[in-house]
C-alpha cells in the first residue's frame, strides 16, 4: 500500500468557529454535532453571513486545512483557542459604523 490513511480523533463542538479555505473566506460557526446510525460524526454549520444557510459536513473536513481553517475552537479542557485577527470577534464588541 503506497499510502497510509492516518484518522485523527478530531473534536468538533457547537459554537466552534472556521474560515472556509477558499477565495470566499466565509466564517463558518458549527450549530450542532450528532452522529448517524451507521456513519461518522457530522456537523451542521451555517456562515456569519447568513444564519439561515445550515449546511451538513463530515466533522472531519473541520480538520482539513484544504477545506476549513479554525479561528476560535473549544478545547477539551473548556479553553478557546484564538487565532486570524479580528474576524473572531462577538458581535457585542463591534461598534456600529456612524
Amino acid at each position: 500500500m503506497l499510502f497510509k490513511s492516518v484518522k485523527k480523533d478530531f473534536r468538533v463542538a457547537p459554537g466552534n468557529r472556521y474560515r472556509k479555505s477558499d477565495d470566499t473566506e466565509l466564517v463558518w460557526i458549527i450549530k450542532n454535532v450528532y452522529t448517524p446510525s451507521g456513519f461518522e460524526k457530522h456537523a451542521r454549520a451555517y456562515p456569519t453571513n447568513d444564519p439561515s444557510d445550515v449546511r451538513l459536513y463530515a466533522a472531519s473536513v473541520f480538520g482539513d486545512v484544504r477545506f476549513f481553517d479554525p479561528i476560535h475552537v473549544q478545547v477539551q479542557d473548556g479553553r478557546g483557542s484564538e487565532s486570524k485577527g479580528p474576524a473572531f470577534a462577538e458581535p457585542a464588541t463591534l461598534k456600529p459604523a456612524e
